[in-house]
């Protein structure tokens, strides 16, 4: 018997029925799609392998919380195996140390040292950067990504279901607008890579090449959190702090479906948030007229 077999066909005695139960099989489900693990035997397994996993999911920029709920339902499944005596002990693996979240974003300077030091030392990987910049996608996301789900111009993706052979974190199809500069990144990674974009080991090992340098350098204050994921992040601080998009937008690009989600993506500038609340004095004080607040956008929102 598989795992998968497993919590599909026993899983309900375990769990009760309901979302709890649904999230544990999506969980377990994903980890059985990475590498072989869907026909390999329930008692074939070892901790290496949990780890693999877990370490595919922080390089697409999953944080620890949700790594460790992944531990949490594949730990729980074999367990339970054991007591069906399927598997005569469960994997032991580690929890990720709990992090309080990225309170992070790249400045303008540091996305300048990284399209510098890999344009000289991998140009394919500086396309990736620009893509992750400018269209907030997920490292797994753009790697995955396909000639076809692009259209014949380079200015729209559809993200389907399904990427990368796991379902996306939100199990839905998502939009992504292209600008030039991601259109042209993508067309530049299909000529140069011939649609096998998925070359995770050397884009970590470089990476990791990079940041170490730019420490020594005095660059960077720590390694640690300069991960890829921070784009990410960037894109969404960006649009709102710079070109006033609301966060129910920003959400939509990033395909986040909770608000409260996006927000924690979204670094705010405090003189712009005190700028807003300047104008909110000033409006209900009756200096400002309606026509010079209409459209700026507050943290929740575009104000009515």
């Amino acid at each position: 018997m598989t795992l998968l077999e497993f919590i599909n066909t026993q899983g309900h005695r375990f769990w009760d029925e309901g979302k709890h139960f649904e999230d544990v099989k999506k969980q377990v489900t994903r980890f059985c799609e990475f590498s072989d693990h869907s026909s390999r035997p329930i008692n074939a397994f070892k901790p290496i392998d949990i780890y693999n996993f877990i370490d595919s999911l922080t390089a697409d920029g999953l944080t620890n919380n949700t790594c460790n709920r992944y531990i949490s339902a594949i730990t729980k499944t074999f367990k339970e195996a054991v007591g069906m005596e399927l598997v005569s002990h469960p994997p032991l693996v580690r929890w990720k140390s709990v992090e309080k979240g990225r309170d992070r974003f790249f400045t303008r300077a540091e996305v300048s040292l990284v399209m510098d030091y890999l344009g000289k030392h991998r140009p394919w990987m500086k396309a990736y950067c620009v893509i992750g910049l400018n269209t907030g996608m997920r490292l797994g996301e753009i790697m995955a990504t396909k000639r076809s789900w692009i259209n014949e111009d380079y200015t729209e993706l559809q993200l389907p279901y399904e990427v990368g052979g796991f379902k996306t974190k939100n199990r839905e199809e998502r939009f992504v607008p292209l600008n030039p500069e991601a259109g042209t990144a993508f067309k530049e990674l299909f000529e140069t890579l011939g649609g096998n974009n998925y070359v995770h080991s050397t884009f970590t090992r470089t990476w990791k090449k990079m940041r170490e340098e730019f420490f020594r350098m005095g660059n960077i204050p720590k390694v640690e959190d300069f991960v890829f994921h921070v784009f990410r992040h960037t894109c969404a601080t960006n649009l709102v702090n710079h070109f006033n998009i609301n966060i129910s937008t920003v959400g939509k690009i990033l395909g986040h479906k909770d608000p409260k989600t996006t927000e924690k993506y979204v670094h705010h500038k405090e003189e712009r948030v005190s700028g807003i609340m300047e104008q909110l004095g000033r409006y209900n004080s009756g200096e400002l007229g309606e026509h010079h607040v209409t459209g700026q956008t507050y943290v929740g929102g575009p104000v009515a």
